[in-house]
Protein backbone atom coordinates (compact mmCIF):
# COMPACT_ATOMS: atom_id res chain seq x y z
CA UNK A 1 0.00 0.00 0.00
CA UNK A 2 1.39 3.44 -0.94
CA UNK A 3 1.74 6.25 1.59
CA UNK A 4 -0.95 8.30 -0.21
CA UNK A 5 -3.42 5.45 -0.01
CA UNK A 6 -2.64 4.93 3.67
CA UNK A 7 -3.22 8.62 4.40
CA UNK A 8 -6.51 8.58 2.50
CA UNK A 9 -7.70 5.51 4.34
CA UNK A 10 -6.78 7.01 7.69
CA UNK A 11 -8.54 10.26 6.81
CA UNK A 12 -11.70 8.41 5.88
CA UNK A 13 -11.65 6.55 9.17
CA UNK A 14 -11.28 9.81 11.10
CA UNK A 15 -14.17 11.35 9.18
CA UNK A 16 -16.40 8.39 9.93
CA UNK A 17 -15.50 8.35 13.62
CA UNK A 18 -17.73 11.36 14.29
CA UNK A 19 -20.89 9.23 13.90
CA UNK A 20 -21.22 6.26 16.27
CA UNK A 21 -21.95 3.01 14.53
CA UNK A 22 -22.03 -0.57 15.73
CA UNK A 23 -20.49 -1.70 12.46
CA UNK A 24 -17.22 0.12 13.40
CA UNK A 25 -16.79 -1.91 16.58
CA UNK A 26 -13.79 -4.22 16.72
CA UNK A 27 -14.79 -7.83 16.30
CA UNK A 28 -14.76 -9.46 19.77
CA UNK A 29 -13.75 -13.04 20.29
CA UNK A 30 -16.82 -13.85 22.39
CA UNK A 31 -20.31 -12.47 22.80
CA UNK A 32 -22.24 -10.36 22.94
CA UNK A 33 -21.54 -9.57 19.29
CA UNK A 34 -22.71 -6.49 17.40
CA UNK A 35 -25.93 -7.09 15.40
CA UNK A 36 -25.27 -7.29 11.63
CA UNK A 37 -28.61 -5.70 10.67
CA UNK A 38 -30.30 -2.38 11.35
CA UNK A 39 -32.99 -2.05 14.02
CA UNK A 40 -35.78 0.44 14.70
CA UNK A 41 -34.48 3.79 15.95
CA UNK A 42 -30.86 3.07 15.08
CA UNK A 43 -27.96 3.97 17.37
CA UNK A 44 -28.87 6.89 19.69
CA UNK A 45 -26.75 10.04 19.58
CA UNK A 46 -25.94 12.58 22.29
CA UNK A 47 -27.20 15.66 20.46
CA UNK A 48 -30.53 14.30 19.19
CA UNK A 49 -31.61 11.24 21.15
CA UNK A 50 -30.53 12.19 24.67
CA UNK A 51 -32.76 15.33 24.97
CA UNK A 52 -35.78 13.56 23.43
CA UNK A 53 -35.34 10.45 25.54
CA UNK A 54 -34.87 12.55 28.69
CA UNK A 55 -38.26 14.18 28.09
CA UNK A 56 -39.95 10.80 27.81
CA UNK A 57 -38.08 9.65 30.92
CA UNK A 58 -39.65 12.48 32.92
CA UNK A 59 -43.10 11.82 31.44
CA UNK A 60 -42.99 8.13 32.33
CA UNK A 61 -41.86 9.00 35.86
CA UNK A 62 -44.88 11.31 36.19
CA UNK A 63 -47.14 8.56 34.85
CA UNK A 64 -45.70 6.05 37.30
CA UNK A 65 -46.21 8.41 40.23
CA UNK A 66 -49.79 9.20 39.18
CA UNK A 67 -50.92 5.60 38.89
CA UNK A 68 -49.04 4.56 42.04
CA UNK A 69 -50.68 7.30 44.11
CA UNK A 70 -54.08 6.38 42.67
CA UNK A 71 -53.55 2.73 43.57
CA UNK A 72 -52.45 3.54 47.12
CA UNK A 73 -55.32 5.96 47.79
CA UNK A 74 -57.81 3.42 46.48
CA UNK A 75 -56.30 0.76 48.72
CA UNK A 76 -56.78 2.95 51.80
CA UNK A 77 -60.44 3.40 50.89
CA UNK A 78 -60.95 -0.32 50.37
CA UNK A 79 -61.33 0.13 46.61
CA UNK A 80 -59.30 -2.65 44.98
CA UNK A 81 -58.10 -2.01 41.43
CA UNK A 82 -54.76 -3.70 40.85
CA UNK A 83 -54.66 -2.78 37.16
CA UNK A 84 -53.43 0.67 38.20
CA UNK A 85 -50.44 -1.12 39.69
CA UNK A 86 -49.81 -2.84 36.36
CA UNK A 87 -49.77 0.51 34.56
CA UNK A 88 -47.31 1.71 37.21
CA UNK A 89 -45.12 -1.33 36.50
CA UNK A 90 -45.14 -0.53 32.79
CA UNK A 91 -44.09 3.08 33.45
CA UNK A 92 -41.21 1.88 35.62
CA UNK A 93 -40.04 -0.47 32.87
CA UNK A 94 -40.13 2.45 30.45
CA UNK A 95 -38.04 4.59 32.81
CA UNK A 96 -35.40 1.86 32.71
CA UNK A 97 -35.75 1.67 28.92
CA UNK A 98 -35.20 5.40 28.44
CA UNK A 99 -32.31 5.39 30.93
CA UNK A 100 -30.59 2.55 29.09
CA UNK A 101 -31.05 4.38 25.78
CA UNK A 102 -29.36 7.48 27.21
CA UNK A 103 -26.48 5.34 28.49
CA UNK A 104 -26.29 3.69 25.06
CA UNK A 105 -25.86 7.14 23.45
CA UNK A 106 -22.76 7.77 25.58
CA UNK A 107 -21.33 4.27 25.08
CA UNK A 108 -22.41 3.22 21.57
CA UNK A 109 -19.73 0.52 21.20
CA UNK A 110 -20.68 -1.42 24.33
CA UNK A 111 -22.69 -4.37 23.02
CA UNK A 112 -23.81 -5.37 26.53
CA UNK A 113 -25.56 -2.01 26.92
CA UNK A 114 -27.04 -2.40 23.43
CA UNK A 115 -28.46 -5.80 24.36
CA UNK A 116 -29.92 -4.54 27.65
CA UNK A 117 -31.50 -1.52 25.96
CA UNK A 118 -33.15 -3.65 23.25
CA UNK A 119 -34.45 -6.15 25.82
CA UNK A 120 -36.20 -3.47 27.90
CA UNK A 121 -37.45 -1.73 24.77
CA UNK A 122 -39.24 -4.82 23.44
CA UNK A 123 -40.46 -6.20 26.79
CA UNK A 124 -42.44 -3.31 28.29
CA UNK A 125 -45.52 -2.60 26.23
CA UNK A 126 -46.86 -6.16 26.54
CA UNK A 127 -47.85 -5.31 30.13
CA UNK A 128 -50.42 -2.80 28.83
CA UNK A 129 -51.66 -5.40 26.37
CA UNK A 130 -52.54 -7.56 29.39
CA UNK A 131 -54.43 -4.64 30.96
CA UNK A 132 -56.42 -4.17 27.75
CA UNK A 133 -57.17 -7.90 27.61
CA UNK A 134 -58.74 -7.71 31.08
CA UNK A 135 -60.80 -4.67 30.04
CA UNK A 136 -61.93 -6.61 26.96
CA UNK A 137 -63.03 -9.55 29.07
CA UNK A 138 -65.13 -7.32 31.34
CA UNK A 139 -66.81 -5.59 28.41
CA UNK A 140 -67.68 -8.90 26.75
CA UNK A 141 -69.09 -10.22 30.04
CA UNK A 142 -71.26 -7.12 30.26
CA UNK A 143 -72.49 -7.43 26.65
CA UNK A 144 -72.93 -11.22 26.58
CA UNK A 145 -72.93 -12.52 30.17
CA UNK A 146 -73.65 -16.15 29.34
CA UNK A 147 -70.87 -16.35 26.77
CA UNK A 148 -68.44 -14.09 28.65
CA UNK A 149 -68.66 -16.24 31.77
CA UNK A 150 -68.57 -19.58 29.93
CA UNK A 151 -65.66 -21.96 30.62
CA UNK A 152 -64.41 -21.55 27.04
CA UNK A 153 -64.22 -17.74 27.30
CA UNK A 154 -62.65 -17.89 30.77
CA UNK A 155 -60.01 -20.36 29.55
CA UNK A 156 -59.25 -18.23 26.49
CA UNK A 157 -58.59 -15.05 28.47
CA UNK A 158 -56.65 -17.01 31.09
CA UNK A 159 -54.36 -18.34 28.35
CA UNK A 160 -53.94 -14.82 26.95
CA UNK A 161 -52.87 -13.49 30.36
CA UNK A 162 -50.53 -16.43 30.96
CA UNK A 163 -48.95 -15.88 27.55
CA UNK A 164 -47.92 -12.31 28.42
CA UNK A 165 -45.03 -13.21 30.78
CA UNK A 166 -44.25 -16.17 28.51
CA UNK A 167 -43.82 -13.96 25.42
CA UNK A 168 -41.66 -11.52 27.42
CA UNK A 169 -39.30 -14.34 28.47
CA UNK A 170 -39.50 -15.78 24.95
CA UNK A 171 -38.36 -12.55 23.28
CA UNK A 172 -35.63 -11.93 25.85
CA UNK A 173 -34.26 -15.45 25.35
CA UNK A 174 -34.00 -15.37 21.57
CA UNK A 175 -32.77 -11.77 21.49
CA UNK A 176 -29.95 -12.78 23.82
CA UNK A 177 -29.14 -15.85 21.71
CA UNK A 178 -28.88 -13.68 18.58
CA UNK A 179 -26.23 -11.56 20.33
CA UNK A 180 -24.10 -14.52 21.38
CA UNK A 181 -23.64 -16.40 18.13
CA UNK A 182 -22.09 -15.75 14.70
CA UNK A 183 -23.27 -18.93 12.98
CA UNK A 184 -25.55 -18.15 10.05
CA UNK A 185 -27.78 -21.19 10.63
CA UNK A 186 -28.44 -20.34 14.27
CA UNK A 187 -29.02 -16.68 13.41
CA UNK A 188 -31.56 -17.67 10.77
CA UNK A 189 -33.44 -19.92 13.20
CA UNK A 190 -33.34 -17.25 15.89
CA UNK A 191 -34.68 -14.67 13.46
CA UNK A 192 -37.66 -16.95 12.74
CA UNK A 193 -38.46 -17.25 16.44
CA UNK A 194 -38.18 -13.48 16.90
CA UNK A 195 -40.53 -12.89 13.97
CA UNK A 196 -43.07 -15.17 15.64
CA UNK A 197 -42.68 -13.14 18.85
CA UNK A 198 -43.29 -9.90 16.96
CA UNK A 199 -46.34 -11.35 15.23
CA UNK A 200 -47.77 -12.59 18.53
CA UNK A 201 -47.18 -9.20 20.16
CA UNK A 202 -48.97 -7.59 17.21
CA UNK A 203 -51.92 -9.95 17.74
CA UNK A 204 -52.13 -9.03 21.43
CA UNK A 205 -52.23 -5.33 20.52
CA UNK A 206 -55.22 -5.74 18.21
CA UNK A 207 -57.03 -8.40 20.28
CA UNK A 208 -59.53 -5.98 21.89
CA UNK A 209 -60.66 -4.73 18.47
CA UNK A 210 -61.01 -8.27 17.13
CA UNK A 211 -63.28 -9.22 20.02
CA UNK A 212 -65.22 -6.10 20.98
CA UNK A 213 -66.41 -5.12 17.48
CA UNK A 214 -68.11 -8.50 16.79
CA UNK A 215 -69.44 -8.61 20.37
CA UNK A 216 -71.06 -5.22 19.88
CA UNK A 217 -72.62 -6.17 16.56
CA UNK A 218 -74.06 -9.49 17.73
CA UNK A 219 -77.41 -8.95 19.53
CA UNK A 220 -77.73 -10.28 23.07
CA UNK A 221 -80.80 -11.83 24.67
CA UNK A 222 -79.76 -10.61 28.11
CA UNK A 223 -79.75 -6.97 29.29
CA UNK A 224 -76.51 -5.08 29.47
CA UNK A 225 -74.76 -5.67 32.81
CA UNK A 226 -73.01 -2.41 33.53
CA UNK A 227 -70.01 -2.12 35.80
CA UNK A 228 -67.95 0.69 37.24
CA UNK A 229 -68.85 4.32 36.63
CA UNK A 230 -69.51 6.27 33.46
CA UNK A 231 -71.36 5.48 30.29
CA UNK A 232 -70.73 2.04 28.87
CA UNK A 233 -70.10 3.41 25.39
CA UNK A 234 -67.31 5.56 26.81
CA UNK A 235 -65.59 2.45 28.18
CA UNK A 236 -65.72 0.86 24.73
CA UNK A 237 -64.40 4.04 23.08
CA UNK A 238 -61.50 4.35 25.55
CA UNK A 239 -60.42 0.75 25.04
CA UNK A 240 -60.74 0.89 21.24
CA UNK A 241 -58.74 4.13 21.04
CA UNK A 242 -55.93 2.70 23.17
CA UNK A 243 -55.93 -0.49 21.10
CA UNK A 244 -55.65 1.51 17.86
CA UNK A 245 -52.59 3.35 19.18
CA UNK A 246 -50.95 0.11 20.28
CA UNK A 247 -51.87 -1.48 16.97
CA UNK A 248 -50.04 1.28 15.08
CA UNK A 249 -46.89 0.84 17.18
CA UNK A 250 -46.93 -2.96 16.98
CA UNK A 251 -47.47 -2.84 13.20
CA UNK A 252 -44.41 -0.62 12.71
CA UNK A 253 -42.27 -2.97 14.80
CA UNK A 254 -43.52 -6.00 12.91
CA UNK A 255 -42.72 -4.40 9.54
CA UNK A 256 -39.28 -3.39 10.82
CA UNK A 257 -38.60 -6.97 11.92
CA UNK A 258 -39.76 -8.45 8.61
CA UNK A 259 -37.87 -6.01 6.40
CA UNK A 260 -34.38 -6.91 7.48
CA UNK A 261 -31.92 -4.27 6.28
CA UNK A 262 -28.10 -4.11 6.57
CA UNK A 263 -26.45 -1.34 8.54
CA UNK A 264 -25.00 0.12 5.34
CA UNK A 265 -28.44 0.51 3.69
CA UNK A 266 -31.01 1.70 6.27
CA UNK A 267 -34.73 1.94 5.49
CA UNK A 268 -37.09 4.80 6.37
CA UNK A 269 -39.29 2.81 8.72
CA UNK A 270 -36.30 2.41 11.06
CA UNK A 271 -35.78 6.18 11.32
CA UNK A 272 -35.67 7.93 14.68
CA UNK A 273 -38.81 9.94 13.92
CA UNK A 274 -40.83 6.76 13.36
CA UNK A 275 -39.28 5.17 16.44
CA UNK A 276 -40.27 7.93 18.84
CA UNK A 277 -43.70 8.77 17.37
CA UNK A 278 -44.93 5.18 17.18
CA UNK A 279 -43.26 4.03 20.37
CA UNK A 280 -42.77 6.23 23.41
CA UNK A 281 -45.21 8.91 22.26
CA UNK A 282 -48.17 6.58 21.72
CA UNK A 283 -47.45 4.76 24.97
CA UNK A 284 -47.37 7.91 27.10
CA UNK A 285 -50.62 9.07 25.49
CA UNK A 286 -52.33 5.87 26.66
CA UNK A 287 -50.79 6.14 30.15
CA UNK A 288 -51.98 9.73 30.49
CA UNK A 289 -55.43 8.92 29.12
CA UNK A 290 -55.89 6.03 31.57
CA UNK A 291 -55.08 8.41 34.43
CA UNK A 292 -57.34 11.22 33.20
CA UNK A 293 -60.41 9.07 32.50
CA UNK A 294 -59.97 7.25 35.85
CA UNK A 295 -59.88 3.64 34.73
CA UNK A 296 -59.85 2.72 38.41
CA UNK A 297 -63.51 3.85 38.54
CA UNK A 298 -64.73 3.15 35.03
CA UNK A 299 -63.45 -0.43 34.73
CA UNK A 300 -63.87 -1.47 38.36
CA UNK A 301 -65.86 -4.61 39.13
CA UNK A 302 -66.81 -5.88 42.59
CA UNK A 303 -64.84 -8.68 44.23
CA UNK A 304 -66.16 -12.21 44.10
CA UNK A 305 -67.75 -12.10 40.63
CA UNK A 306 -68.04 -15.67 39.38
CA UNK A 307 -70.91 -15.75 36.91
CA UNK A 308 -73.61 -13.86 34.97
CA UNK A 309 -75.31 -11.17 37.01
CA UNK A 310 -72.52 -10.78 39.57
CA UNK A 311 -71.55 -7.37 38.23
CA UNK A 312 -74.96 -6.21 39.51
CA UNK A 313 -75.65 -8.41 42.53
CA UNK A 314 -72.15 -8.06 44.01
CA UNK A 315 -72.23 -4.25 43.70
CA UNK A 316 -74.37 -2.65 46.44
CA UNK A 317 -75.04 0.37 44.21
CA UNK A 318 -76.73 -1.80 41.55
CA UNK A 319 -78.18 -4.92 43.17
CA UNK A 320 -81.96 -5.20 43.32
CA UNK A 321 -82.64 -1.64 42.31
CA UNK A 322 -83.73 -2.02 38.69
CA UNK A 323 -85.96 -4.44 36.78
CA UNK A 324 -84.40 -6.55 33.99
CA UNK A 325 -83.67 -4.56 30.87
CA UNK A 326 -84.00 -1.13 32.52
CA UNK A 327 -80.96 0.85 31.36
CA UNK A 328 -80.90 4.66 31.12
CA UNK A 329 -78.34 7.43 31.25
CA UNK A 330 -79.98 8.70 34.46
CA UNK A 331 -79.44 5.31 36.10
CA UNK A 332 -75.77 5.45 35.11
CA UNK A 333 -75.49 8.94 36.58
CA UNK A 334 -76.81 7.93 39.99
CA UNK A 335 -74.60 4.84 40.03
CA UNK A 336 -71.61 7.12 39.38
CA UNK A 337 -72.65 9.38 42.25
CA UNK A 338 -73.05 6.40 44.57
CA UNK A 339 -69.63 4.93 43.80
CA UNK A 340 -67.86 8.29 44.05
CA UNK A 341 -69.57 9.03 47.38
CA UNK A 342 -68.43 5.67 48.72
CA UNK A 343 -64.92 6.41 47.44
CA UNK A 344 -64.86 9.72 49.35
CA UNK A 345 -65.81 8.14 52.68
CA UNK A 346 -63.22 6.81 55.15
CA UNK A 347 -62.63 3.09 55.40
CA UNK A 348 -64.69 2.81 58.61
CA UNK A 349 -68.13 4.33 58.97
CA UNK A 350 -69.27 6.32 62.00
CA UNK A 351 -71.43 3.38 63.08
CA UNK A 352 -68.33 1.33 63.81
CA UNK A 353 -68.89 -1.00 60.84
CA UNK A 354 -67.25 -1.08 57.45
CA UNK A 355 -69.39 -0.63 54.35
CA UNK A 356 -69.94 -4.35 53.57
CA UNK A 357 -70.86 -5.01 57.22
CA UNK A 358 -73.36 -2.16 57.24
CA UNK A 359 -74.97 -3.43 54.04
CA UNK A 360 -75.21 -6.96 55.40
CA UNK A 361 -76.79 -5.60 58.60
CA UNK A 362 -79.24 -3.52 56.56
CA UNK A 363 -80.30 -6.51 54.43
CA UNK A 364 -81.50 -8.38 57.55
CA UNK A 365 -83.89 -5.63 58.58
CA UNK A 366 -87.67 -5.87 58.12
CA UNK A 367 -89.10 -4.27 54.97
CA UNK A 368 -91.74 -1.62 55.83
CA UNK A 369 -95.08 -1.16 54.08
CA UNK A 370 -96.02 1.76 51.83
CA UNK A 371 -98.13 3.26 54.62
CA UNK A 372 -95.21 3.08 57.07
CA UNK A 373 -92.85 4.82 54.65
CA UNK A 374 -95.44 7.51 53.80
CA UNK A 375 -96.10 8.19 57.49
CA UNK A 376 -92.36 8.35 58.30
CA UNK A 377 -91.75 10.89 55.55
CA UNK A 378 -94.80 12.89 56.66
CA UNK A 379 -93.48 12.98 60.24
CA UNK A 380 -90.20 14.46 58.98
CA UNK A 381 -92.08 17.47 57.64
CA UNK A 382 -90.04 17.64 54.45
CA UNK A 383 -91.33 18.43 50.97
CA UNK A 384 -91.04 15.38 48.74
CA UNK A 385 -91.86 14.26 45.21
CA UNK A 386 -92.47 10.72 44.02
CA UNK A 387 -90.13 9.77 41.18
CA UNK A 388 -91.89 7.31 38.89
CA UNK A 389 -94.09 4.32 39.76
CA UNK A 390 -92.99 1.59 42.18
CA UNK A 391 -90.37 -0.76 40.78
CA UNK A 392 -91.09 -4.46 41.09
CA UNK A 393 -88.26 -6.38 42.79
CA UNK A 394 -89.49 -9.91 43.37
CA UNK A 395 -91.23 -10.18 46.75
CA UNK A 396 -90.68 -6.48 47.38
CA UNK A 397 -91.01 -3.23 45.49
CA UNK A 398 -88.87 -0.09 45.45
CA UNK A 399 -90.35 3.36 46.06
CA UNK A 400 -88.20 6.33 45.04
CA UNK A 401 -88.75 9.69 46.72
CA UNK A 402 -86.97 12.96 45.92
CA UNK A 403 -86.48 15.57 48.66
CA UNK A 404 -86.41 19.28 47.82
CA UNK A 405 -83.66 21.16 49.72
CA UNK A 406 -82.56 24.77 49.83
CA UNK A 407 -79.57 25.78 47.80
CA UNK A 408 -76.39 26.60 49.65
CA UNK A 409 -76.32 30.25 50.70
CA UNK A 410 -80.12 30.65 50.62
CA UNK A 411 -81.14 31.59 54.18
CA UNK A 412 -84.89 31.85 53.83
CA UNK A 413 -87.04 29.11 52.30
CA UNK A 414 -89.44 31.80 51.11
CA UNK A 415 -87.06 33.32 48.60
CA UNK A 416 -88.14 33.05 44.97
CA UNK A 417 -86.63 30.18 43.06
CA UNK A 418 -86.21 29.52 39.36
CA UNK A 419 -89.39 28.16 37.75
CA UNK A 420 -89.21 24.65 36.30
CA UNK A 421 -88.43 24.18 32.65
CA UNK A 422 -91.42 23.66 30.37
CA UNK A 423 -89.59 21.56 27.83
CA UNK A 424 -90.21 18.40 29.79
CA UNK A 425 -86.66 17.20 29.12
CA UNK A 426 -85.88 16.71 32.80
CA UNK A 427 -86.74 13.22 33.95
CA UNK A 428 -87.24 14.44 37.53
CA UNK A 429 -89.68 17.21 36.59
CA UNK A 430 -91.54 14.95 34.21
CA UNK A 431 -91.95 12.26 36.82
CA UNK A 432 -92.88 14.67 39.60
CA UNK A 433 -95.68 16.23 37.49
CA UNK A 434 -97.32 12.84 36.99
CA UNK A 435 -100.54 12.38 38.95
CA UNK A 436 -99.99 9.31 41.08
CA UNK A 437 -102.86 7.39 42.70
CA UNK A 438 -102.92 7.65 46.46
CA UNK A 439 -102.46 3.92 46.93
CA UNK A 440 -99.29 3.96 44.78
CA UNK A 441 -97.73 6.64 47.01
Amino acid sequence: MSSATAVATKGSAIALSGTPSISMMPKPTKGPFAPPTEFLGGVPTKNLDVPITAVFLVLFLIGAATHFITHELNGKRGHKFHLSDMVFDFCMVRTVTTTMRIVWAFRPNNTSIVLAALIFENAGVVVLFAVNAIFTQRIIRALHPNFGWSPAANSFFLLVLISVPFIIIYNITFTTISFFTLEEKILKITRGFLLFGSAYTFTLSILPLLLIIPAGLIPSRTPLQRFGTGYFRHKVAILCFASLLFFAGALVRLISAVREAPLTNPIKINSKAVFYTTGFMLEIIVVAMYALVRIDLRFWVPDGCKGPGDYLTKDPSKSGMLPPGYETDQEEFFQDVDVKMRMSLPAKADRGLDAPGWIADNNHRRNPSRETVRQAIYDLGFQTDVVGPPIDSGDTEVLIYAFRVRKQGVESPGLPRRPPRVTGSSWLETSSRQTMPRDMI
